[in-house]
């Protein structure tokens, strides 16, 4: 089982740079809020849902997003 989740982690990350520039240009209509509906970042969906499953409840931690931001750039949404 191992082996297999290593294998789709190579798959996932193989596209990612694609689908994140997509998700970010989908969510441009959605900047500019204000207060708790500002939008602070912009995750593909297959990377969400991979860390969810390993570690659920991940995105509820802020030490985990915060983490995965400074790990991760250019999911940062600048102001």
């Amino acid at each position: 089982m191992r082996k297999a989740n290593e294998q789709a982690v190579v798959r996932e990350k193989a596209g990612y740079a694609k689908r994140q520039e997509q998700a970010r240009q989908a969510a441009k209509a959605l900047e500019g809020g204000k207060g708790n509906f500002r939008l602070k970042r912009v995750t593909d969906l297959p990377t969400y849902l991979r860390h969810q499953q390993e570690r659920p409840g991940a995105w509820s931690d802020k030490g985990f997003v915060k983490d995965f931001e400074k790990a991760n750039p250019e999911v940062k949404v600048k102001h």
